[in-house]
Parts: structure tokens; C-alpha cells; sequence
């Protein structure tokens, strides 16, 4: 009795450290990439890194705005990292049809302005664009660029909304636009396609 009594116990040790040992447990998944959104300064791709905790989600904060039926306007912001954690950059931008288009911003159309509404000419009103772009140094010391800082005094931009799903609300689109460094002359080209980002 006492030896079945010792196998009994013996066995399942045996199993148990025959057994593979579980391995580590997995890193958090990396962060998305650009599945949703593009950005691009000058020309060259910027990181995709967002917070694990970003305010509307890794592919940024949108609004889509209606007025009568009609889109008036339509923002978004992204804010992504650097690999320790610290601001990399924050990019942003606002469509509006500017009170100017009897049935609102359409989709599909491509719309261009130099915005002179908001630099130098009030009496010539268009739909525009406002874009801004933080560089935040990844903790040192960045630039804000903007297309109303008044260098140049004339902004060339394009932007367009190329789909909007109403039904999971969601928007793609894209925006290209000169903007000066503020308190400088400097300028960069600022590009940005987005695809299928929710919105509220």
C-alpha cells in the first residue's frame, strides 16, 4: 500500500516537470501603424506612434460638423511619440466651407485656397483649411508651425474628404499645406491622408 501510495505521488511530479515551462508573457502589441493615417513634413513620413491612451482612439480625435444637412466643417488631431514616451509631435487641421458653399463641403471634391480670409484679404471669403503642427522634440525644446502665422501672407493648400461611412462613422480624406514656423520665416509642406478614422 505504501508503495502505490508512493507512485501515486511520484507520477504526477513527473509529468509536471516534463512539462514546458510557459513561456514569458507577450509584450503589449505595437502600436498601430498607418493603417489610418499618414503624415508626411517635406515629403518624408513621420512616425505613426500614438498614445496607449489617446484621447478617440490611435487614429485621433475627428469631428464632422453639420449645418442644415450640409458639412460645414471637419477636424482632426493626432498626437504621437517617441520611443521614451515623450512628445514626438502634434498634428492637427480644421475644413471648413467657410460660410461660402450653399450645400456645404462635398465629398469627393477637392478644394484649394490660399487662405487670404484669415491673413490678408477679409473681403475675399473661401472655404480653408487651418493646419498646425507641434514639433515636440521628443522632450526638447520644438517648433509650432501653422498656416496663419503670416509667412507667407499667402498659404496654398488643398484638402478633401474622399469617404464618409455614416453608418460607422468613419471619414477618409487628406490635406496638404504650407505652414511657417511661428515667429520665423521658416516654412515646411505639411501632408496628411487619413482612412476610415471614426468620428464624432
Amino acid at each position: 500500500m505504501r508503495k502505490l501510495l508512493v507512485i501515486l505521488i511520484t507520477i504526477p511530479l513527473l509529468f509536471s516537470n516534463c512539462e514546458e515551462e510557459d513561456s514569458a508573457p507577450e509584450a503589449n502589441p505595437p502600436p498601430s501603424s498607418s493603417a489610418c493615417i499618414t503624415i508626411k513634413k517635406d515629403g518624408v513620413n513621420l512616425n505613426i506612434n500614438p498614445p496607449s491612451n489617446a484621447t478617440g482612439g490611435p487614429c485621433g480625435l475627428a469631428n464632422l460638423s453639420n449645418l442644415n444637412g450640409n458639412i460645414a466643417s471637419f477636424s482632426l488631431t493626432f498626437t504621437s511619440l517617441c520611443s521614451n514616451n515623450t512628445g514626438d509631435y502634434l498634428f492637427s487641421f480644421l475644413f471648413s466651407e467657410g460660410n461660402t458653399l450653399p450645400n456645404g463641403l462635398q465629398v469627393g471634391t477637392q478644394y484649394s485656397s490660399t487662405l487670404t480670409v484669415l491673413i490678408n484679404d477679409p473681403s475675399v471669403i473661401e472655404p480653408w483649411s487651418f493646419v498646425n503642427f507641434q514639433d515636440l522634440g521628443c522632450g526638447t525644446i520644438g517648433a509650432t508651425y501653422g498656416n496663419a502665422y503670416g509667412a507667407p501672407l499667402l498659404v496654398p493648400q488643398t484638402f478633401q474628404i474622399t469617404n464618409i461611412d455614416y453608418t460607422n462613422n468613419l471619414i477618409s480624406g487628406k490635406v496638404t499645406s504650407l505652414v511657417s514656423e511661428s515667429g520665423t520665416s521658416n516654412t515646411v509642406t505639411m501632408e496628411c491622408t487619413f482612412t476610415a478614422v471614426p468620428f464624432n
